[in-house]
């Protein structure tokens, strides 16, 4: 058989020629979405965003994060609610180590622009790849200020480093909460990156109501390959 896909510090959405991963997932993801019901509030936020990242001003979302399929969600929400594709196809995730890892979710994962990391709960297993997954972060983030100082980019970010789970006690899905280190990260990547001749950053935050897509595992962590249950229904952003 092949091997595993391997994916760069910066991955660029496969085309083509061979097989578009792309219109892949967001045809997959779309016929599970309500999309005739589907939720956006703050269009006018995204018609400013818009007139940003045309003068190559650059965008940071900081979002939650509640379904493997957050990527095709927000592409499908903002085509659906706000006609603009081209922001919502050219967008680049912050990816973990787990969305590439997967075989199930790494095929959907080839197919979005993607800043590829290694988070907080799994950088340190096993030990002996500490230095090489922080070395990897490094790489990346150098990647990032790339981004910023060619200007026009739209990043998206959970801070959180992991995804929104439902609480036992209430039925509720809560977001996680947000690690401020996360945040001044990429704030000092994007001042950086500013500071050498680069293009001026925007940092806005973001709700993203996807729990209904993909939900999580109960668990936080575990094996590759969890078990993953799909529903059909609207989406919110």
């Amino acid at each position: 058989s092949e091997s595993p896909y391997a994916f760069e510090c910066f991955h660029r959405a496969v085309h083509g020629p061979r097989f578009d991963y792309y219109t892949f997932g967001v045809t997959f993801a779309g016929a599970l979405v309500d999309t005739a019901n589907c939720r956006l509030v703050g269009a006018d936020v995204v018609a400013d965003i818009e007139k940003k990242l045309a003068a190559k001003h650059n965008v940071v979302f900081l979002s939650n994060h509640q379904s493997e399929g957050d990527p095709h969600a927000l592409d499908i929400i903002l085509s659906a609610r706000a006609g603009i594709n081209p922001i919502a196809r050219d967008v680049v995730f912050m990816a973990g180590d787990r969305v590439r890892d997967d075989a199930t979710v790494a095929p959907f994962s080839m197919g979005r622009n993607l800043l590829t990391v290694y988070s907080k709960k799994h950088i340190a297993s096993p030990p002996e790849l500490r230095a090489t997954k922080m070395s990897h972060n490094r790489k990346t983030l150098k990647e990032a200020e790339t981004l910023f100082k060619a200007g026009g980019a739209c990043l998206w970010l959970a801070p959180s480093g992991g995804r929104d789970r439902r609480d036992p006690a209430s039925g509720k899905v809560i977001p996680a909460a947000f690690d401020p280190d996360a945040i001044e990260m990429m704030r000092l990547t994007a001042r950086r990156a500013a500071a050498n001749g680069g293009r001026p950053t925007h940092f806005y935050p973001m709700a993203m109501a996807t729990y209904r897509l993909l939900p999580p595992p109960e668990a936080v962590g575990g094996a590759l390959g969890e078990k993953r249950v799909v529903t059909y229904g609207p989406l919110h952003l």
